[in-house]
């Protein structure tokens, strides 16, 4: 049998975050192979109502995942080892420790003396050590100094990347810089999980950007290049509070270009396939969940030409725009009235990134970490 794998998260759970849409697929992935268990801060709804409100919310059933609730202050400091003595009795020796928590893997590695099980950490860091992908010479760089304000040292992550068992990368980039500069093994990369969403609309149209409209998610970008010229360009914004709103729409009016975009208002996850299903293209600004919604949905991705996306699409799968660069997204976007979308096609990569084949990476990477014996047993399983 595979090893029982304890996901942690310093988070309470359902909530609103897209990290906890990835965090639901992973959960997903792994549950379909083996025993999970998922240790958060608590739930933001009834116990009892856990799993409908999990599918009501991402349209994923957990009924599987064990769900287990120990406070914050629990897993931090001294109360920490206290927890873990707890935690033990009941996962097991073999249980592989899984987090994408920083802190948490830290104080999981430094306790390895208690516990002896394995820890994976997996890591979003883009270019090895960074929240997002390095843009040089970009016209924003006051914003991406802002986005990196409270990253993680390079020199802490370095040690985290070292004390840990085993690291899964959700970027080829930083997989190839980390394990070249710190000379690790025990690496997996996986990007994100897809689950492939039914669609019934055969007319679509039109540009979608789907998800936050905070000040660190580069709208601007957007305006900037829609204020180029007049067009018929009309971006249809799915998401975003009520305060980003009003300011987004403030910025847009300053440059003559409110009439380019519009408003819709924010779902939970589960509905949103319904509506991307309307739409031919969906738009990034920078590396985001969003992407994988797009594949997922069936819409062919705008995206800027960072090595993240390089390593999964090429140009039959996405329309590429230089990052930060509002003329070459402008250039992209006057392109898209003369594409022909039937000549693009991603499904190859709903296979490649599916919750099955991320599932047998990990547990690949876990049997690397663990021994031959678990191993032989995955070769077995998947």
């Amino acid at each position: 049998m595979l090893a029982h794998v304890v996901y942690l998260m310093n988070t309470e759970y359902p909530n609103l975050k897209a990290h906890s849409i990835q965090v639901t697929k992973m959960l997903f992935s792994l549950a379909k192979r083996t025993k999970v268990t998922f240790v958060c801060n608590g739930f933001t709804v009834p116990e009892s109502k856990l799993i409908d409100e999990i599918y009501k919310q991402y349209g994923i059933d957990l009924s599987t995942v064990q769900f287990l609730a120990i406070p914050k202050k629990k897993l931090t400091g001294i109360s920490f080892y206290f927890t873990l003595s707890n935690l033990r009795k009941s996962i097991g020796k073999n249980s592989v420790f899984y987090t994408r928590s920083y802190n948490l893997a830290k104080r999981l590695a430094r306790s390895k003396f208690i516990h002896h099980n394995t820890v994976i950490l997996e890591t979003h860091k883009k270019s090895g050590y960074y929240k997002e992908d390095r843009v040089a010479d970009s016209p924003y760089l006051e914003q991406r100094r802002h986005i990196e304000k409270d990253n993680k040292s390079i020199r802490l992550l370095k040690n985290i990347y070292k004390s840990v068992d085993g690291l899964v990368f959700t970027s080829s980039e930083s997989l190839k810089i980390v394990t070249a500069d710190l000379g690790l093994k025990q690496t997996a990369y996986v990007w994100y999980p897809l689950i492939p969403k039914p669609c019934a609309e055969t007319s679509r149209k039109g540009i979608v950007y789907c998800g936050s409209l905070g000040p660190n998610k580069m709208i601007e970008l957007l305006l900037h290049a829609l204020a180029l010229a007049p067009s018929n360009h009309v971006i249809d914004l799915l998401g975003g509070s009520a305060e980003d709103v009003r300011r987004i729409r403030g910025e847009a009016e300053k440059l003559g270009v409110s009439g380019n975009i519009r408003f819709l208002n924010r779902v939970p996850p589960r509905e949103l396939p319904g509506i991307l299903c309307r739409y031919a293209f969906g738009l990034s600004l920078m590396e985001g969940l969003k992407v994988a919604d797009y594949v997922e949905s069936g819409l062919i991705p705008v995206i800027p030409r960072i090595p993240m996306y390089e390593a999964i699409f090429d140009i039959r799968h996405a329309v590429y725009f230089e990052p930060d660069s509002a003329d070459s997204l402008r250039h992209s976007l006057d392109s898209l009235d003369g594409l022909r979308t039937s000549e693009l096609d991603n499904s190859n990569l709903l296979e490649t990134y599916s919750t099955d084949s991320t599932a047998r990476r990990i547990f690949e990477l876990i049997a690397t970490c663990t021994g031959s014996q678990q191993k032989q047993q995955v070769t077995a399983r998947i």
